[in-house]
């Protein structure tokens, strides 16, 4: 990895500040939620059904974000970060700066989602 240790650092802080804010939004959804409040109302119970739903949709997006970052985190540690994980090349500090998680270079980036 050729970033120097101020832009490792840097990405690193972003990386767990992230993290907290993610984990803070999913605590907070779960205390806000009324799912199952045991109401007669079959209106209110169809819109609690489709909050829930909803809900549950987030959270797995927020759960493998959560995922990516604690992968990133780790080859911190290990001295792989910043290395695309399809073709072995560096990623790009520009790229890590606007996604410090991503695995992927930009060329294997383009090329996922060309295919």
């Amino acid at each position: 990895m050729s970033f120097s240790n101020e832009q490792t650092e840097e990405l690193k802080i972003r990386l767990l500040e992230e993290k907290k804010k993610i984990l803070s939004h999913l605590k907070d959804a779960k205390k806000e939620s009324t799912f199952g409040g045991g109401s007669e109302d079959l209106e209110e119970e169809g819109d609690e059904t489709e909050e829930f739903a909803n809900y549950l949709g987030v959270e797995q997006i927020e759960e493998d974000a959560i995922h990516d970052i604690d992968i990133a985190l780790d080859k911190i540690i290990t001295g792989a970060y910043g290395i695309c994980e399809q073709c072995g090349k560096e990623i790009s500090y520009e790229l890590l700066s606007i996604r410090p998680e991503s695995k992927l270079c930009k060329e294997c980036k383009l090329a996922e989602h060309s295919i």
